[in-house]
């Protein structure tokens, strides 16, 4: 069987291979008022961080890299910000940096993994590395976690089955209560995620990845680090008032505060994003044995998973399904598109996050100046202090 587990150079991303010919390029410029920093930096200065508070080189580097790829597909919310988020719950004993996720309930076609309470990106990856290894064997396998710390962007995950030509599934519940549901007035449930990817022949893949929230909470918390206001619709406050203030729900440095709530996507219009954030609540928590909010118990920071690889080759033939998949997008693309629309064409789930990323790749990532101060803060005080750079 293939490794599962994150092992010395091991590589997620192919830049993170092509990062090491670009050291000529450091050195932090600005976009605007905002830090553009160097992929090769951000890398370096995250993976020294959680190194020197004990994590393994290889954890390190694959929670970083991921952390980076949110980034450079244009999840900022789910990106480099979060290097000093993890590294304050290991000092807490959230995270466990040592800790080996275990496989359990083995059969040929399903599992648990534990992760022990070590990096959720570190337990997501098995999770879905063992599905895909299963599925060669079974046409389709699910494999669930508990025990698992945040994990960050689901379509990581997703795309590692897209990658194996495979259709990769993810579900996700999120224990910490920060969503009301329909018709309610309190916070009851998490975001509860969901990702689905699948390989396309010329084309791009195919992936959806989104909350069952009317956004990502990291997003609200996002526009209050740059003070921004955000679209109606996107959260409450305690009166249950649709308001436009993100400090209505986070603080000032991102994180979730105590008031306002957000909404499930499409609330105002009715209640299925609800339904599927219940369904994620089933699917993510419940069914693999992992908290949830009808547990009182359960650890706020933990993200139940279920991940689902399905090989394409045993219900059709790979290429005839590649070819259909480029059609399909052709087809999706020369629809006519509403002049309102601020692209040329109509867009398949996915290609905002491909365009993304091939211009932060090359031109760096944005980095919220408040962040990447506490990023170089962590460092020193963890006597590794990041490169010295030249601002421009």
């Amino acid at each position: 069987m293939a490794r599962l587990d994150p092992g010395p150079g091991d590589r997620v991303y192919d830049w993170a291979e092509w990062i090491g010919d670009q050291t000529e390029k450091s050195g932090t410029v600005r976009n605007g008022t905002v830090p553009r920093i160097p992929v090769n930096e951000l890398r370096e200065t995250g993976v020294t961080i959680f190194t020197s508070l004990g994590a393994p080189s290889e954890y390190a580097e694959l929670v970083v890299d991921m952390l980076i790829e949110a980034n450079l597909v244009g999840h900022d919310s789910h990106g480099i910000r979060y290097v000093t988020r993890y590294a304050e719950r290991i000092k807490n004993g959230i995270i466990d940096p040592t800790a080996r996720p275990e496989v359990t309930n083995d059969t040929p076609s399903t599992a648990i993994i534990d992760g022990h309470w070590t990096f959720g990106q570190v337990t997501a990856t098995k999770a879905m590395r063992l599905a895909i290894e299963k599925a060669k064997k079974t046409s389709i396998s699910a494999v669930g976690a508990i025990h698992c710390n945040h994990i960050g962007r689901l379509g990581a995950y997703t795309m590692l089955a897209a990658e194996s030509d495979m259709i990769g599934f993810l579900m996700v519940n999120v224990v910490h209560p920060v969503v009301q549901p329909f018709g309610g007035a309190s916070r009851v449930f998490g975001t509860n995620p969901i990702s689905v990817a699948a390989p396309a022949g010329e084309q791009k893949p195919f992936l959806l990845d989104f909350a069952t929230s009317s956004v990502a909470e990291g997003k609200v918390g996002v526009a209050a680090i740059n003070k921004e206001k955000i679209p109606p619709g996107w959260i409450v406050d305690n009166d249950g008032h649709d308001t436009d203030d993100p400090l209505d729900f986070s603080l000032q440095d991102g994180s979730v505060g105590e008031s306002g709530r957000l909404l499930s996507f499409g609330a105002r219009d009715g209640h299925k994003g609800y339904c599927l954030s219940i369904l994620m609540e089933i699917l993510g928590g419940i069914l693999p044995g992992g908290g949830s909010i009808d547990d009182e118990d359960a650890h706020l920071y933990e993200n139940g998973l279920l991940a689902i690889a399905l090989d394409i080759k045993k219900f059709t033939p790979l290429q005839r399904f590649k070819n259909r998949m480029d059609s399909l997008f052709k087809k999706v693309h020369s629809a006519p598109v509403n002049p309102e629309f601020q692209y040329s064409e109509v867009q398949v789930p996915g290609d905002y996050e491909w365009r993304d990323r091939e211009k932060r790749l090359t031109e760096g990532i944005d980095v919220p100046e408040p962040a990447w101060d506490e990023i170089q803060h962590l460092a020193a005080e963890l006597n590794k202090p990041s490169r010295a750079r030249n601002e421009k």
